[in-house]
């Protein structure tokens, strides 16, 4: 209760706005225990302040702010890093794997000019680079198509224009 307490104090004098509560709930229920046929991990968009992309269960692009994207991690595969931020550019590679670009973020807690993830949800492999000599020796090693980036917010644009986006499961698009 003394949790709860503080979080309602911090709330009501503005130091945790109502994007952070939002965001805050939005990852309390994630999607990531939906089951494998249930069309809402898919369907939103976002919410009243912030903008949500599914990429492939149980990943998901969100922002808070139009402009900054981040994806949660779900392993410790990486030492301080929980979320992949400041991302730019997304590919969504067969349907299996993703793969995200970021300019002057933050990888291992610290400062990189770049940073390239490669995620593959069905085997739980989150890899991050900072060199993209290292990430094209991966990408080959593991063949991994050559991803074909796209920047999110053209991405969103595209979701919110034809309500599904390429990789998204045939009878998802069959409803649109």
């Amino acid at each position: 209760t003394i949790f709860i307490s503080l979080f309602l104090i911090l709330l009501i004098s503005g130091f945790i706005g109502l994007k952070f509560v939002v965001q805050f709930l939005d990852n309390a229920t994630s999607s990531s225990n939906l089951s494998p046929d249930d069309k809402s991990f898919f369907t939103s968009m976002g919410g009243l302040d912030y903008r949500r992309i599914a990429l492939i269960k149980p990943y998901q692009a969100t922002s808070i702010d139009k402009n900054t994207w981040s994806i949660e991690l779900f392993t410790n595969s990486v030492r301080y890093q929980t979320s992949i931020n400041n991302i730019e550019d997304i590919a969504v590679i067969n349907q299996k794997y993703i793969v995200t670009h970021s300019p002057n973020t933050l990888y291992a807690g610290n400062r990189v000019k770049e940073l390239w993830f490669v995620i593959t949800p069905e085997t739980k492999i989150e890899k991050g680079f900072v060199d993209q000599d290292e990430l094209q020796k991966y990408l080959k090693s593991e063949n991994i198509p050559t991803p074909e980036f796209v920047k999110v917010n053209d991405l969103y644009s595209k979701l919110v224009k034809q309500g599904y986006l390429e990789w998204f499961p045939e009878k998802y698009k069959e409803s649109k």
